[in-house]
């Protein structure tokens, strides 16, 4: 690491463009002045949890609220979470970290519990932080509790102890350090270390007496507006791509000025990422340019010119990253995206430019490690094809790749026993659908409204998903929904030259299954509602596939489709809205039926664990079904299982089941009345 004085000296070199473009602003004043009110508040309240703890009380809830970053929000104030400058969740945790697999519904007590012990062990022992952050780490299940999650709480409730340590952190020390900082809890001493021993000589380095005695609060301001500042920067470097690429060659030597990085994008949607990685390489298209490996930019230009006179809809930008394409070089480094939003891997460029007479004709050789699942990001200038990145970019993405745990780990365990739990199904009835899932791979849950079939889908998914590293998408069937959506179709593309153009594209299904082919893990694709869209004219060729899935058929739009062996299909269908018997047969021959009805003895059950009365309730919806006399119909139970019914039943039945009933029996009002809330008076 560079000696403190250097950190210093560095530090020291933007303290008056810091102050004078944040610090002293009033949103940085704002800022600043933030640390002392989340402080205080976390301050007084550390000691009521202890006592609360003590004395036998559940502290699930506010251990969640009080010692986790919230972002400020009209919602958040209201739950009374904490609020910090360096929030986490935008909303509630647990429905983050459980729509993500990475805690179960049942076992936020446990995660509550570890997360206090550690902050407890922290705040009383501050010089044993090592071993602490070695036991949380060693803690199961706690996946997603990483350093920016657990510090801010630790730095308000100790400033003198214990900094911030999030991503900006680590993007400015890798500045000031030219050393890597990662998120896991078990590296969080060391950042600790490097901050504290920056903050220990801070206010004599920057010479600010209005802003001493709160050095660690200064240094994370300071990392606020760094990391803004250095995007700007980044974002430069885009803009002399053209001018900087001339001043290499094409070739199969290394560049004589060192390693160079880009981001490169594996074509519309990532659809040549499989290809990509099949065969070693990097590619592009604009292949009438030809080859452009002798030319220098003058003729280079030239030519470029030439061919836009024929082809004007390819727009300036896009064919002239051709150019900057030709000049990688062996040893630079590469970074795959899909749109602005996930990298797909990273790539050593193992052979220089070479053209060969292909669509894709201008290559280059790669040896690519892709990620599976992909690295989510958030980068607004990543739509072009190529864009050079800085050093610190690439550095960072590779920093991520490494260090994010828990987004490359295998998916929890969860078994019979949790889907059981979870959904008030039978283990023995669970095991005999899954059974019917794999021999399949192709299910459909039916039944009537109410009756949990997304709800169970999402449990059986995460079953089959279990343990291994695929993962579930949920996409909701509608009727304009058509097979240009689902499979493949013509779609309005804006081109880098600003130009309309109508490209092939694929559909959430086809990218579904590229994503899948990384790994070998099921894969569980839920298509809620249906049966609400004309599944013949969606599906198209699929209808072939789902049957014979050792096979590959080549598609309307010209690709060859072949649906992975890892793939699941998990549909939902609403009996209300089209009854099983109106499904195509040669449909339902390629998926198993698994229906739900209403189950009054989990109804029952789920009442009762509550102290609420379930004899009233549970006989009149008996009754109610009875009076409707069709199974496709029937009013389910999922309207009657939240944790607050006394206060809402009246409603619910009101304001949901009564319009239900007038629709249903429009020609019966004798028995809609049978049936009104003040006839029943129901009560739990």
């Amino acid at each position: 690491m560079q000696e403190l004085d250097t950190i210093l000296g560095r530090i020291r070199e933007q303290r008056d463009r810091f102050v004078a473009e944040y610090l002293a602003t009033e949103t940085g004043r704002r800022h600043f002045d933030s640390y002392l009110e989340q402080q205080r508040i976390a301050q007084e309240r550390w000691p009521e949890l202890v006592r609360r703890r003590a004395a036998g009380e559940d502290t699930t809830e506010l251990v969640l609220l009080w010692l986790l970053p919230y972002a400020d929000t009209v919602a958040n104030r209201e739950r009374g979470a904490w609020i910090s400058t360096a929030p986490v969740f935008a909303g509630e945790i647990q429905k983050k970290y459980e729509g993500s697999g990475w805690v179960r519904p049942g076992e936020w007590p446990k995660v509550a519990d570890a997360v206090f012990e550690f902050v407890r062990r922290c705040i009383e022992d501050p010089a044993g932080l090592q071993g602490h952050c070695e036991w949380f780490s060693g803690v199961p299940d706690l996946k997603g509790f990483q350093s920016g999650t657990l510090s801010p709480i630790l730095h308000a409730l100790d400033p003198e102890h214990f900094c911030i340590a999030n991503t900006k952190t680590f993007r400015t020390l890798a500045d000031l350090t030219a050393e890597r900082f990662h998120q896991p809890v078990r590296h969080y001493p060391r950042t600790n270390g490097v901050v504290l021993d920056i903050c220990s000589r801070l206010d004599e380095a920057i010479g600010l007496p209005e802003y001493a005695g709160r050095p660690a609060d200064w240094f994370d301001t300071f990392t606020h507006w760094y990391v803004a500042l250095r995007e700007k920067r980044e974002r430069r470097v885009s803009a002399r791509a053209m001018d900087v690429a001339s001043a290499y060659q094409a070739g199969d030597g290394a560049n004589p000025v060192g390693v160079r990085y880009f981001k490169i994008s594996p074509g519309q949607s990532a659809k040549e990422w499989q290809r990509w990685l099949a065969a070693g390489i990097a590619d592009v298209g604009w292949a009438e340019l030809g080859d452009v490996s002798k030319m220098d930019a003058k003729a280079f230009e030239a030519r470029l010119q030439e061919a836009l006179s024929e082809h004007p809809e390819w727009g300036k930008g896009g064919p002239r990253q051709v150019w900057s394409f030709s000049r990688i070089r062996p040893g630079d480094r590469l970074v795959a995206n899909r749109g602005k939003y996930e990298v797909l891997g990273i790539g050593t460029v193992t052979s220089g430019y070479r053209f060969v007479d292909e669509r894709h004709g201008h290559r280059l050789g790669v040896e690519w490690t892709p990620v599976s699942p992909a690295i989510p990001v958030d980068e607004d200038g990543w739509m072009r094809t190529l864009l050079e990145l800085s050093e610190e970019k690439f550095e960072e993405i590779a920093a991520r790749i490494e260090s994010a745990e828990f987004d490359s780990e295998l998916n929890l365990t969860y078994g019979l026993a949790d889907c059981a739990r979870d959904t008030g199904l039978g283990e023995e009835r669970i095991a005999r659908w899954l059974r019917a899932i794999g021999r399949k791979r192709q299910a459909i849950l039916y039944g009537p409204p109410g009756t949990g079939k997304t709800h169970v889908a999402r449990h059986l998914a995460r079953v089959l998903v279990g343990g291994g590293s695929g993962f579930v998408e949920l996409l909701q069937f509608h009727p304009s929904y058509t097979y240009e959506d689902f499979v493949q179709g013509l779609r309005p593309v804006m081109t880098e030259g600003g130009q309309l153009q109508y490209r092939m594209e694929p559909g959430r299904f086809l990218q579904f299954c590229e994503r899948a082919a990384q790994t070998t893990d099921p894969c569980v694709l839920i298509l809620d509602e249906i049966n609400r869209a004309n599944l013949a004219r969606v599906f198209g060729e699929l209808m072939f596939l789902m049957e014979y899935r050792d096979q590959t058929i080549p598609l309307s739009g010209g690709k060859a489709l072949a649906i992975p062996e890892n793939v699941v299909l998990l549909g939902t269908m609403n009996t209300a809205d089209r009854s099983i018997a109106l499904v195509d047969h040669a449909l339902r021959r390629r998926f198993v039926f698994l229906r739900l009805a209403p189950d009054y003895e989990l109804l029952r059950g789920h009442l009762k664990a509550r102290g609420w009365n379930s004899d009233g309730l549970v006989a009149v919806l008996r009754e109610l079904n009875e009076a409707i006399a069709n199974p496709n119909f029937s009013v389910g139970i999922s309207y009657f299982l939240g944790d607050d019914l006394p206060a809402h039943l009246e409603d619910i039945w009101r304001m949901e089941l009564e319009t239900y009933l007038e629709e249903y029996f429009f020609d019966r009002p004798d028995l809609v009345d049978r049936f009104r809330w003040e006839r029943l008076g129901l009560e739990l």
